[in-house]
């Protein structure tokens, strides 16, 4: 492969001590080769930061091992692994699309009042958010294949327990439970593909093909959930979503996931957790996150939530706490302490500039997947499984953009990527703010499904590509954290903005009754304005962050 100029993420090395790296327990493997750790590397290289070789680093504990050479799988057993990944995460997304499309079904079934009415769709994003950072902080020490493994069966458990619950408070508290359990998968899963892959084309698919478990969980959810909705009922969906999951996590555990590299007794597990976690970090960023979604869910449900003395306080101490976090971070690495994200990757416009589009990203795909729904069942008056039909086209596009970007990826820009595509993602939102009831489905709806997973979609794979390449090779389950809390609050974040929005607009429309559909289609076209606002602000901050950089998901020699 040609030798093309330095990208302009060089970081300087770590100063906090490395982690234990371990590494699969199976046979026929290919050995990684080292890094290169000459900073003035050329673009294959210059992403990923050097690790120090400190003579501070502190030895592994007795009773606990670990290789210091990582192993790569071979093709056909990385491809297992990578499958295996990606149903598990869809299967956690089906979830998101079971909910979204029974919203409405079961408000009336458990009497779940209207001001509520989004709790669960939103304490999914809130428990979600908020340990995503500690979870992959716990499992680059203890192993992301552990991690995994127990997200996978809390999910399935959780599932079950979503299908069985009988009122509003049970059913919250389910969706609660999968949101942690989530968050056991997602920045594991990122750690597992990160040692098990080689790097290069091979890895950008594994990469590609978690975002494809994302988006095509979601859009099952949503088929099935309207199929079951108007046949057996909802309930359904949850109890066979629970069954996949359960069986998947023993097919993981016996046949499929490696072993991690560490092995000890509790003891020394709980030794390294100790010395090997930034502690003070991960709860300052878990509280902050936590206290944050928090007020988005309370404001999603009024807009006068914000005047409660309560929420005030929260949104105080949670904004606070964010410069607390930045400077105990700065503190830590001054005394060689490992910390969570080292302060100078704030620095870096490339890393700043991914996460800031995902947050925004995720956040219109997420009033584009809820308002479209609504808007196709409350204002079109269409059933619950003709408006899942109707985002069919959104599955297939989706589909083919993760996989062609995770083919291409490396070979051109990804600002060639993501402005391009964001640009066209725009016009989705734009379409369906024009978008007249008695118009026909192939006008505008049509189209805007077609264009809506462009942005999401492609960003998921530039993004993680990114992130996992401005973080160690032990700490790939943090740099997995740190993507996904972009993406997670870009949900809750879109779903309180937008739905303030949606709410002042149908409470001001000259139409007499609030909760017909001329007033809440007043209320749906300002929320698909507003994203088509933020679509324009994605196109900015990708040509401003990712124009210097070259290439990205390199094969390193």
């Amino acid at each position: 492969m040609s030798q093309t100029a330095t990208t302009q993420i060089n970081l300087q090395p770590l100063s906090s001590p490395p982690l234990l790296n371990p590494s699969p327990k199976l046979d026929n493997t290919t050995p990684q080769t080292p890094t290169n750790t000459n900073p003035t590397t050329s673009s294959e290289d210059a992403i990923r930061p050097a690790l120090p070789h400190s003579s501070s680093t502190p030895e592994a504990p007795p009773g606990i091992t670990s290789q210091a050479k990582t192993t790569y799988l071979t093709p056909s057993r990385s491809s297992l692994l990578v499958t295996h990944l990606t149903l598990v995460i869809a299967m956690a997304s089906v979830s998101t699309g079971l909910i979204t499309t029974s919203i409405p079904r079961m408000a009336s079934d458990l009497s779940i009042p209207p001001q509520t009415s989004y709790w669960p769709l939103s304490v999914y994003g809130l428990t979600s958010g908020a340990c995503l950072l500690v979870s992959g902080a716990i499992a680059d020490v203890v192993g992301s294949n552990r991690v995994f493994s127990a997200g996978n069966l809390l999910l399935g458990c959780f599932m079950f327990a979503c299908g069985l619950a009988r009122t509003n408070v049970q059913v919250v508290m389910a969706r609660a439970m999968q949101g942690v359990a989530v968050a056991l998968c997602f920045p594991s899963s990122v750690g597992i593909i990160a040692r098990s892959v080689v790097p290069g084309q091979r890895r950008n698919l594994a990469f590609a093909c978690t975002g494809l478990g994302q988006v095509l969980g979601y859009f099952a959810g949503l088929l099935f959930g309207g199929l079951f909705i108007d046949t057996v009922g909802w309930r359904v969906g949850w109890y066979v979503t629970g069954s996949v999951l359960v069986g998947l996590f023993v097919f993981g555990v016996v046949w499929v996931l490696p072993a991690d590299g560490t092995t000890g007794n509790l003891l020394n597990v709980g030794r390294e957790l100790r010395t090997k976690v930034d502690w003070v970090g991960a709860g300052l960023a878990s509280a902050s996150l936590a206290l944050l979604a928090y007020v988005l869910v309370q404001l999603s449900n009024s807009e006068l939530a914000i005047r409660a003395p309560v929420i005030v306080a929260m949104l105080a101490v949670s904004l606070g706490l964010m410069p607390v976090f930045v400077a105990w971070t700065h503190f830590a690495e001054k005394r060689g302490y490992p910390v969570l994200i080292p302060n100078r990757l704030w620095k870096e416009t490339a890393f700043v500039g991914v996460c800031v589009m995902m947050l925004l990203s995720y956040a219109v795909m997420q009033t584009m997947e809820l308002f479209c729904t609504l808007f196709f069942q409350h204002v079109q008056g269409l059933s619950a499984m003709q408006s899942s039909v109707r985002m069919v086209p959104a599955m297939v596009v989706a589909t083919l953009m993760v996989l062609t970007t995770g083919l291409f990826i490396h070979k051109i820009s990804p600002v060639y990527l993501v402005l391009p595509t964001s640009f066209l993602c725009a016009g989705a939102p734009l379409l369906m703010a024009l978008n007249q009831p008695e118009w026909p489905y192939w006008y505008a709806a049509f189209p805007a499904q077609a264009l809506q997973p462009m942005s999401a979609d492609v960003l998921f794979s530039v993004g993680i590509i990114v992130v996992s390449e401005v973080f160690p090779d032990d700490t790939q389950a943090v740099a997995g954290a740190v993507f996904n809390t972009a993406g997670q609050f870009g949900l809750s974040i879109g779903l309180a903005l937008i739905g303030i929005v949606s709410e002042s607009f149908i409470q001001r429309s000259p139409h007499a009754d609030k909760s017909g559909p001329e007033a809440l289609a007043d209320g749906y076209r300002a929320a698909f304005w507003t994203a088509f606002g933020w679509m324009l602000l994605i196109c900015v901050v990708a040509l401003v962050s990712l124009r210097k950089v070259e290439r990205v998901g390199l094969k390193r020699d």
